[in-house]
């Protein structure tokens, strides 16, 4: 028994402490616990340690990957010409049945879930049950991101209507993965806490 107990409180602990990434604009990976992302520098201890707290600036830092799923793009502004030199290529040089798949392509790095609501299912899931959390999840998983939401590169693409086709089509596959994703995670945590409970009682 003591066994078990010691195994499923493992799993769980394995579950809390998943890790961010950090990419590098050079291209070097970081794995890390992300403390805080400021104007200037983002600060993080690197997984599996306790310290020492490390600080690298936000104009080194390409994309951060976290634990949850989301990510953060950074667009600052020295890149701001290059970002303008891509935007001009995608509306007048790429060809028009091109832009579905470059709107693909970018939801695949833009857009990070935000809002998706797979909070709510995870709490929800976690509290009613995984037959009950089906509700709010279907739900949710049904309805496209909505366009606040979708974190575009350059709002000048909005007017394409391919390219927002695309878009939004990689975006909503990604949400549904998100939620459900995070209803798994619920679902699989109240099944650990049940069997504790069991076990201990």
């Amino acid at each position: 028994m003591k066994v078990k107990l010691f195994i499923l409180l493992a799993f769980a602990v394995n579950i809390c402490n998943s890790q961010d990434i950090i990419i590098m604009k050079n291209g070097d990976e970081i794995k890390a616990k992300v403390q805080e992302v400021g104007t200037e520098e983002v600060k993080y201890k690197k997984f599996g340690t306790e310290a020492p707290i490390y600080v690298v600036e936000r104009i080194e830092i390409f994309m951060i990957k976290y634990e949850n799923g989301n990510k953060d793009v950074f667009n600052d502004e020295e890149k701001s010409e290059e970002e303008d030199k891509i935007v001009e290529h995608y509306v007048s040089q790429t060809p028009v049945e091109d832009m579905y798949f470059l709107g693909k392509e970018d939801a695949s790095m833009y857009y990070s879930g935000k809002n998706s609501g797979a909070g709510g299912v995870f709490v929800s899931t976690l509290l009613l049950g995984g037959i009950i959390g089906l509700i709010p999840t279907g739900i949710i998983v049904s309805k496209e991101p909505k366009t606040i939401n979708l974190n575009l590169p350059d709002n000048s693409l909005a007017n394409n209507s391919k390219y927002m086709f695309g878009y939004r089509e990689q975006a909503h596959k990604i949400k549904r993965k998100k939620v459900w994703a995070s209803y798994g995670s619920a679902f699989i945590t109240s099944i650990c806490f049940y069997y504790l409970i069991i076990l201990v009682y």
